[in-house]
């Protein structure tokens, strides 16, 4: 009987397995989804109880994958790896939706820029030194740490940044720069050096340093509009994002109601 049973199991599973291979996850019901994703890690658990427990439990399958892995852990049949595992699968998939976002985000003005970094502030404690990577015309490829403090022109910093620029075949780059504590003025000022001497560092790779956004308390700079980052740059005249952007700070600047 209990074989019989395991092979019912078995049978259910690969049939289950198929359906995903013609169809997609999109051929499931959420509590299927779930089921599916379960038996990976739980290869001899009739996973099908357990998905509709938690469904049951948390509302639907974004409710599960978003839930504290102690509060999984409360539904009867998970244990720690199984809570690890869904967790695991929330961040990666809140990953991935970050990446598409940011994939059809384009920027094309530091007012652009501004919005689009305010937008992931939302919510979220962020601190220290960011770099978003930007394709040829201005869509980002990625929005990331780079540094957990304000000192990230250090060597292995931005050998790290240089590191991502590359892998994502970026042409530009933007910095974001988060701080609380110390005077504006004085960052300001210290952050244009940097910004003069990043810049030279990726010119030397064929990408340039759009420009650099900072964040003090209640205040929000850019380099490039509001303190004369690049003003010495040369316009390509071949329409690159790089006059575009020029472009775009020139009329903020010269806009009275701005």
């Amino acid at each position: 009987m209990r074989e019989e049973k395991d092979l019912s199991h078995v049978g259910h599973r690969a049939r289950m397995r198929a359906t995903v291979k013609k169809t997609g996850l999109d051929g499931l019901h959420q509590h299927q989804v779930l089921e599916y994703l379960l038996f990976q890690i739980l290869p001899r658990q009739d996973t099908g109880e357990l998905a509709h427990r938690l469904i049951d439990r948390f509302g639907n399958l974004e409710g599960v994958l978003s839930a504290d892995p102690e509060e999984i852990r409360s539904v009867t049949g998970v244990g720690p790896g199984s809570a690890a595992w869904l967790k695991a699968l929330g961040d990666m998939a809140n990953r991935y939706a970050d990446t598409v976002y940011e994939r059809r985000t384009a920027v094309r003005s530091a007012a652009e820029a501004l919005r689009f970094v305010e937008s992931r502030k939302t919510g979220s404690d962020m601190y220290g030194t960011w770099q978003i990577t930007l394709t040829n015309s201005g869509e980002i490829r990625s929005f990331r740490q780079i540094s957990g403090d304000m000192t990230w022109m250090l060597p292995e910093t931005i050998r790290d940044a240089l590191d991502d620029v590359l892998c994502l075949h970026a042409r530009y780059v933007i910095v974001v720069l988060f701080d609380e504590a110390e005077d504006p003025d004085r960052i300001v000022e210290r952050e244009r050096d940097h910004a003069q001497q990043y810049s030279r560092i990726l010119s030397s790779i064929g990408v340039s340093l759009l420009d650099e956004l900072i964040f003090i308390r209640d205040r929000a700079v850019s380099l490039k509009r509001d303190a004369g980052f690049g003003e010495n740059e040369s316009r390509s005249g071949n329409g690159s994002l790089r006059d575009a952007y020029r472009t775009e700070w020139e009329s903020e600047m010269s806009d009275p109601d701005r």
